[in-house]
């Protein structure tokens, strides 16, 4: 065992029993370790030493497994330790408990600070509730979230003295890392806010050096310029995509890209730098020198192919290992060239020093053997930020020198240009008038297409306005002026599928005239088709929400899709629309006729979409049961089917 030793000082050799005792004891301490209760309504920031964790070393371990153990199954933190278990294949459950000792309701953030882990699962288990599961994780599309946001963040909310047990399940297939942090909402707005300030800093830097050397690329047609520009966007998609910003707001829904996207920018990063590398430094001038690059560069253009095919397990081991070796081959190819008196190789050189000191630092903390700290995880940031700026410099200075000698080459030239250019001045003249003869008929051109494009575009929104009455008048009853059955079809399939994703209650409802028939017979088709809209208005006015639906569903059925209504709300309004219509007289034609109406009723919370559909079937077998009864009626198929389950 080797003892870091500052000075030099003479110390006595350890003593190993000692030294074992204390490791006993630690031993024993995570043994009995025992979770902190956290106080959802004090304010926490990091909360590692009060988590206690548990390594699945198989993966099959499940949440209910997890909460009957004994918090002396777990381990605890200890103060300088953080969560960082480098790259393997377990999962880990880390657990917490919540609580609330004030009075009132009280909210918080619970957030898993690492962006691209795999897979977050939180399992919540609440005094008097459900257990709350909500997975997430850089697997799934970013819109799954419970709370947007680059990391990984669970909205909690707990009554007054209400407790809570919380779990989260970690697996990925980088390295396993989990800062965790308990933040009321105001603080992690303001800890937000400047974590994206730094960061949009950082890539406002890297993007205007790029911008700035594209333009010089283009105006000098110097590929020294445009590869640097193509250098700085890579690293600058790498930091977003490690940041998690790429997917939150670039590509939320490309779950496979997302993973590529790290390996992709980092050996873009390698193939961009060594092309450059081979410009700048002039490597091409010794044969071993270019060769030695242009295998980094084969290297580098074989991790961005595998990235594409391979698993994100292997291809990141392959990028950190390619990364080292280029790390090594351009800070040594950058000394060697300065020691030949090469100015811009010295800038070349401290700028890939900055950037290798980053990167190990950053590598040994994804591999698990340096911790994760403020340093570590900004370490590339910092440094290619430098890298770039120092770069940057460096390629102006050689730009720079370069044009002094043109500048020296146009000299010896000038004389000979200006007899040329006293022949141009001939010819631009001559163009001159030429071009205001055309910017002339231009002019007249472009008014005469503005006038066309404004006709266009009056003729356009006539057609859009035309085409949504259109389909307006095609989703619409022609006699009733309710919907027609095409639009309930279409917005029950909808419904039912936002029902079993939000969990909510769908209520169907099916309305029959008891006496149409007669009414027809005795008064004619045309006094019953008058009786049927009377109805339909009756219902219109009986159902007044923006969600509810009502279509005719056949000659004489109307249906009322009630989205987000429990039974006991469409039952109320069942009855409501029975004595509204029994109560109701259609004077037609010096005729006063009434009419009753029968109702059938279903609801339900769909577990699938299938579910949702059996309703309409319900809600027919429950009206069946009303016309059967003598009408003047609403039947529920929940008081049907527990009549025939009492029966049976």
């Amino acid at each position: 065992m080797v003892f870091f030793n500052p000075g030099n000082i003479a110390l006595p050799p350890p003593n190993i029993p000692l030294i074992r005792l204390f490791i006993f004891i630690i031993g024993m301490l995570s043994v009995l370790a025992k979770a902190d209760t956290l106080d959802l309504s004090k304010p926490h920031n990091n909360i590692s030493t009060s988590v206690l964790y548990l390594e699945d070393a198989e993966g099959l371990k499940t949440a209910d497994s997890i909460f009957l153990l004994d918090d002396a199954a777990f381990q605890q933190l200890r103060q300088s330790d953080s969560l960082n278990f480098g790259f393997t294949q377990s999962a880990y459950w880390l657990k917490l408990n919540v609580n609330n000792s004030a009075d009132e309701e009280a909210e918080g953030l619970l957030e898993v600070g690492y962006a691209i882990l795999d897979d977050v699962t939180f399992f919540v288990r609440k005094e008097n509730s459900d257990l709350e599961i909500y997975h997430t994780g850089d697997n799934r599309q970013f819109a799954q979230r419970p709370y947007p946001h680059s990391t990984f963040v669970l909205p909690l909310s707990l009554t007054g003295k209400q407790k809570a047990e919380v779990l989260v399940r970690i697996k990925s297939s980088s390295s396993v890392q989990a800062p965790i942090f308990l933040w009321h909402p105001n603080d992690f707005t303001e800890h937000s806010l400047k974590q994206y300030l730094g960061i949009g800093l950082y890539l406002g830097c890297l993007f205007g050096l790029a911008a700035y050397h594209l333009i010089l690329g283009l105006s000098l047609r110097d590929r020294r310029h445009t590869l640097f520009t193509a250098y700085a966007i890579s690293t600058a998609a790498l930091i977003s995509s490690l940041e998690g910003l790429s997917y939150q707001y670039l590509w939320p829904e490309a779950v496979r890209w997302n993973h590529i996207s790290i390996v992709f920018s980092m050996g873009c990063i390698y193939i961009f730098g060594g092309l450059f590398a081979l410009d700048f430094l002039r490597l091409r001038d010794t044969l071993w020198r270019a060769r030695l690059t242009y295998a980094f560069i084969g290297c580098s253009v074989f991790v961005v192919l595998s990235s594409l095919i391979l698993p994100y397990a292997l291809t990141i081991k392959l990028a950190l290992i390619d990364s080292l070796f280029g790390f090594a081959l351009t800070l040594w190819l950058g000394i060697s060239r300065a020691r030949e008196g090469d100015a811009a190789a010295r800038y070349f050189s401290a700028s890939f020093a900055f950037l290798m000191i980053s990167g190990l630092l950053l590598i040994g903390n994804k591999i698990g053997l340096l911790p994760r700290t403020t340093i570590t995880e900004n370490a590339l940031m910092v440094g290619s930020a430098l890298q770039a700026i120092l770069l940057s410099l460096a390629l102006t200075e050689r730009t720079n020198r370069d044009k002094q000698q043109r500048i020296a080459a146009q000299l010896a030239t000038l004389t000979e240009e200006r007899e040329l250019i006293e022949q141009q001045q001939l010819a631009i003249i001559s163009e001159r008038k030429e071009n205001e003869a055309q910017k002339n008929e231009l002019a007249q051109q472009r008014r005469a297409n503005e006038i066309l494009e404004q006709k266009v575009e009056k003729r356009t929104a006539a057609l859009e306005e035309a085409n949504k009455k259109l389909t307006e008048i095609a989703t619409m009853d022609s006699l009733t002026g309710v919907r027609n059955r095409k639009y309930l079809d279409e917005v029950f399939h909808s419904e039912c599928k936002r029902a079993q994703r939000h969990h909510t209650s769908l209520s169907v409802m099916l309305i029959e005239m008891d006496n149409f028939t007669a009414i027809n017979e005795e008064y004619g088709n045309v006094i019953g088709d008058r009786c049927l809209i009377a109805l339909a208005r009756q219902l219109k006015k009986s159902s007044s929400r923006a969600s509810d639906v009502i279509a005719r569903y056949g000659s004489i059925e109307f249906c009322i899709l009630l989205p987000n209504t429990p039974h006991k709300d469409a039952a109320e309004l069942s009855e409501t629309i029975c004595r509204n219509v029994a109560n109701l007289t259609c004077n037609v034609n010096n005729f006063s006729i009434k009419f009753t109406v029968s109702l059938g009723i279903a609801s339900s919370i769909p577990n699938t979409v299938a579910d949702g559909f059996h309703l309409i079937d319900q809600a027919a077998k429950a009206l069946r049961s009303s016309s059967a009864a003598g009408g003047i009626r609403a039947t529920s198929w929940s008081a049907m089917s527990g009549a025939q389950d009492k029966r049976n």
